[in-house]
This record gives C-alpha cells, structure tokens and sequence, in this order.
C-alpha cells in the first residue's frame, strides 16, 4: 500500500479552507465592545500601563462615530477602523508591527460586505474572500509569497460549495475535493509533486466512506 507523505495529510485535513474557518477579525470585534459612556462625545483614549496610547476612540450622542484607531505599546499604529452611529462602516484596517498592511476588509451596517484581503509582512497578497450579509459567498484564493496561486474555493451562504484545489509551490495540482454545503462529498483526490495521482478517498456527507 503507497503511504501517503504526513505533511500533506495534515496540509489537507488541517488546511483553512477545508474547514472553513471563521474569517471575523478579533480587532474589529475589541474595537466595537467598548460600552460608551452615557452622552459620551469627543475623543476618548485609553492607555497602556507603559502610559503609551492604546486606544483612541470617537462618540457622538453616545455612539462611536468617526475613526477608531489602535496602536501596538511602540506607538505604531495596529488597526483602524470608521464607525457610523455606533456601527462599523468603511474598510477596516490592521497593520503589522513593522508597519505594513496585514487586512483590510469591507463593513456595511456592521457586517462584513465585499472583499476582504489578507497580505504577507512583505507586502504580497495572502488571501482575498468576499462576503454578503456577513456571510462568506463566492470564489475565494490563497497565495504563496511569490504569487503563485496556494488555494481556491466557493462559498454560497458561507459554507464551502463545489471544487476546492490546493497547489505546490510550483503551481501543481496538490489535492482536489468537493463540498457540498460545506461537507465534503464524493473522491478528495492527492497528488504528488509530479502531477501522478497519490491517492484517492471518498466521502459521503462530510464522512470518509472509503
């Protein structure tokens, strides 16, 4: 019997985009959770212990309205995001410690609409996935640094749908499955570097059946 190389069973049974993995970014949530003071309107700033600012956060009638910003303890500059009337609406932004962009994703009445990207330290593409209502909902693809294309997928009402691939570095087909309402259903076919079929595994509603 031909034994499967371990790494790429747990790249394809551990993979994000076979499982689905939920796409909320915690920044945006911590910078919705703070309760406004009654009647709050200004700048409000919240601090490190260090004393350097953490948080800076803009109300009006009690609401955050405007731009809110968080910063790492250096001083740089971690997330930003807009609020109207105490809901997040406009891009929301996260930045690494060195400064570059890591996200930026599209919010709409508080919910998440249109595309979301993801990027790398030096600046290249990681990943982009659009939503509707919140809900993830059609193509969607990872990137390695270089470009190249690592994943592609679909979404319908935020559940995996049709074929998902997954690549080598080299743009050779890696693994090759189906969902169905986000289950996978039917052959998950493996590759090898090659291009020769590795292995094949069926699947019937999300449970392997051979």
């Amino acid at each position: 019997m031909r034994r499967i190389p371990t790494a790429l069973i747990l790249t394809v049974c551990a993979y994000g985009w076979w499982t689905g993995p939920a796409s909320a970014p915690v920044l945006a949530s911590e910078a919705a959770s703070e309760p406004a003071p009654s009647g709050a309107h200004g700048v409000m700033t919240s601090y490190y212990d260090s004393g350097g600012v953490e948080w800076e956060r803009r109300y009006q009638n009690g609401r955050q309205d405007g731009v809110t910003r968080k910063y790492f303890e250096n001083g740089k500059l971690q997330g930003e995001s807009t609020f109207a009337d105490g809901r997040l609406d406009g891009v929301f932004k996260t930045y690494f410690e060195s400064g570059g962009l890591e996200s930026e994703l599209s919010y709409r009445d508080d919910h998440l609409e249109g595309p979301s990207r993801f990027y790398y330290e030096s600046g290249a593409l990681k990943r982009e996935v659009a939503f509707i209502g919140g809900a993830r909902e059609g193509a969607a693809r990872d990137f390695y640094e270089d470009g190249q294309v690592k994943a592609e997928w679909t979404y319908s009402k935020d559940l995996l749908n049709g074929e998902s691939k997954l690549y080598y570095e080299s743009g050779t087909l890696r693994a090759l499955a189906v969902f169905v309402s986000g289950k996978r259903h039917g052959p998950l076919r493996m590759f090898q570097p090659d291009g020769r079929l590795l292995e094949v595994q069926e699947f019937e509603e999300g449970k392997r059946v051979k």
